[in-house]
């Protein structure tokens, strides 16, 4: 049986957030700390990847707009671009905020900290609450659960809260860049392109 070119591509599009809610699971065999390092480098490269869609592209292949040290170079810089681009809500843009100040809290302090201690748990809180508006919450959850039970994998409650919150922006994102991709020229968003040339 041969699949169409749409079947390949609906299948390919399956695959992706297979591989996406794989990577979320495995996020709690991870420590808190790595946990929360790695996804949301996760959720910052996809991210990334949305505002590109709405760039032109640089004349060399070389991308450095997004380098550490220029204009889009943090996590917040980017969150803050893509809100006043209008491609995210503002309840995505909240969801985006806490990750952000989670992972900072995680990431520059030396001591042992956990999502158990404040403020850590009350932005865990705010997080999940956050990520109940989604639809794709209550499945990813049960999933993750299912997938921990049948591999005899124990993690905290608030791991396994976080690593569902990280799958449902991951999801989300993901979701938005392909609709981006559907999309035609024609049908993405009208800029006023300030010129000297007439066209």
């Amino acid at each position: 049986m041969t699949l169409t070119e749409q079947q390949q591509l609906k299948a390919g599009e399956i695959l992706k957030y297979l591989k996406l809610l794989v990577f979320s699971g495995r996020l709690h065999q991870e420590g808190e700390r790595a946990a929360m390092i790695i996804g949301v480098s996760k959720v910052d490269n996809l991210l990334c990847d949305l505002i590109k869609l709405q760039l032109i592209a640089p004349k060399t292949k070389q991308d450095n707009l997004f380098d550490p040290d220029r204009p889009l170079g943090s996590f917040s810089s980017r969150i803050t671009l893509a809100s006043r681009m209008g491609l995210i809500d503002k309840n995505v843009e909240s969801c985006l905020q806490v990750i952000r100040r989670i992972r900072n809290d995680f990431a520059h302090k030396d001591d042992f900290i956990s999502y158990k201690d404040d403020p850590h748990n009350s932005r865990l809180v705010e997080l999940v609450r956050l990520t109940k508006l989604s639809p794709l919450r209550a499945t990813i959850l049960e999933q993750l659960r299912f997938d921990n039970e049948s591999e005899g994998i124990e993690t905290s409650d608030e791991l396994m809260q976080f690593s569902t919150s990280i799958a449902v922006m991951l999801t989300t994102i993901q979701m938005a860049i392909d609709e981006n991709l559907k999309s035609s020229p024609e049908h993405k968003s009208l800029v006023f392109i300030c010129s000297f040339e007439n066209e």
